[in-house]
């Protein structure tokens, strides 16, 4: 699975801060809504946990407005395209300088602006952690970016986990994921696309 380092930051609803290693279910976190405004999602579980492993990263720097964030090389990262009809996700490996993200801009008006890529490089980072939130995205250090990984597909990866969302929304607790290693529903997940061919095999 891919995922965020321990030291990256989400901005909680009420304006704080927090690490990634500190972030719980239950918290609301910045994301985008369908509209493409920013909006406070609920945590859902985590479909990754590995807090004391080292891992590679790919570090992605923005400019005017700055920003900075590391993510994994198959995570899906929202690339800001004026030619498309709709927002896009791609995976971080995929993003160039010179391409535009989405960054979180103001504190009593929030809101998304273009970020445009400046700087991209290969780096070593503590900790694995991946939130799933109830819109599917989260604002990691300021930067969009999706939970999910590995299918390309940004739609169709929501779609997927509607039936674990669902579950906790009836269930409360039901979808939660509290240890290390990763989620048993993204682990089912995994098996059958990769059997279907409908995405290459990566390490979990």
């Amino acid at each position: 699975m891919s995922c965020f380092p321990e030291d990256a930051t989400v901005r909680l609803e009420g304006g704080r801060t927090k690490k990634m290693k500190e972030l719980q279910v239950g918290d609301k976190v910045a994301g985008m809504d369908v509209t493409g405004r920013i909006i406070y999602s609920r945590v859902v579980t985590f479909l990754d946990i590995k807090p004391n492993s080292s891992n590679t990263f790919i570090t992605i720097r923005t400019k005017t407005p700055a920003a900075e964030v590391a993510i994994t090389e198959s995570h899906l990262i929202y690339q800001l395209n004026k030619q498309a009809q709709r927002e896009t996700a791609v995976f971080a490996r995929d993003l160039k300088v010179g391409d535009f993200v989405y960054v979180r801009h103001g504190t009593a008006l929030e809101k998304f602006t273009a970020g445009r890529v400046v700087g991209i490089e290969w780096s070593r980072g503590k900790g694995a952690y991946a939130p799933l939130t109830e819109t599917g995205n989260i604002v990691v250090n300021n930067v969009l970016c999706s939970c999910y990984a590995i299918i390309s597909d940004q739609r169709v990866a929501h779609w997927s986990f509607a039936p674990l969302r669902f579950a906790e929304w009836l269930f409360p607790g039901i979808a939660a994921h509290n240890s290390s290693g990763v989620h048993w529903y993204a682990q089912a997940l995994y098996k059958i696309y990769t059997s279907w061919n409908y995405v290459t095999e990566d390490r979990l």
